[in-house]
């Protein structure tokens, strides 16, 4: 067995803090080119999908931002102008029929999602950067994929939309997320030859108090 059939776990190691920050440096630059678009109206999100995906992300910041106590009347007196949060916004946790109904609401300019995510991480003392950035990366605007001169098909929409829903509750019901931190405390390597699990050399000693090579991805 040749070293270069191995996976090691040193392999899934955290990326080096000069290449975080350089992705960091690279988001930030985005997010400013998006920000000092010219026009009235600047960026705008003309397809449907990019507007839910915006729209959840304010709702996940929100609902964060309501754990740290900030209230929606709070939000609401301290949004610029006539911004309202609700068409900007989609409730997380809401069902699929509610989300899909709210959706027809939203509105295209971005700079109106990010005056709720500069708002919130104001009321909350958190990265007003990093917050506008979480509501846009997820949208084809942010990786430069054109936006399109009309609204994605709303059937195609709806499906996704419950997509997603399923692919949660699958996760949910599977336990999937705590099985995938049990199996990322395994001591071992992924042969690709012969396409089976060991366990380290120093974890095979029997003479230590090791877990075995699978065990705590048995059911």
């Amino acid at each position: 067995m040749t070293e270069d059939n191995v996976i090691r776990p040193t392999a899934f190691r955290a990326v080096p803090d000069d290449r975080q920050q350089q992705q960091q440096a690279r988001q930030l630059a985005r997010l400013r080119e998006i920000e000092s678009a010219p026009g009235k109206r600047g960026v705008c999100l003309m397809r449907l999908s990019d507007r839910i995906e915006a729209a959840r992300a304010v709702g996940r910041l929100v609902r964060r931002a309501r754990d740290l106590h900030m209230t929606m009347a709070e939000l609401k007196n301290a949004l610029p102008g006539s911004a309202r949060h609700d068409r900007y916004m989609l409730r997380s946790g809401s069902a699929p029929d509610a989300e899909h109904a709210a959706s027809s609401k939203l509105l295209q300019q971005v700079r109106g999602y990010l005056a709720v995510a500069t708002t919130v991480a104001r009321l909350t003392g958190q990265d007003e950067d990093a917050l506008k950035i979480e509501v846009l990366i997820n949208t084809s605007r942010w990786s430069r994929i054109s936006s399109g001169a009309e609204d994605d098909d709303p059937r195609t929409t709806r499906i996704a939309i419950e997509l997603a829903e399923m692919g949660k509750a699958v996760a949910r019901r599977t336990r999937l997320a705590a099985l995938l931190k049990r199996a990322s405390c395994l001591p071992g390597r992924w042969d690709l030859v012969t396409e089976t699990f060991a366990a380290n050399a120093s974890h095979s000693d029997p003479g230590k108090s090791v877990p075995a090579t699978l065990p705590c991805l048995r059911v």
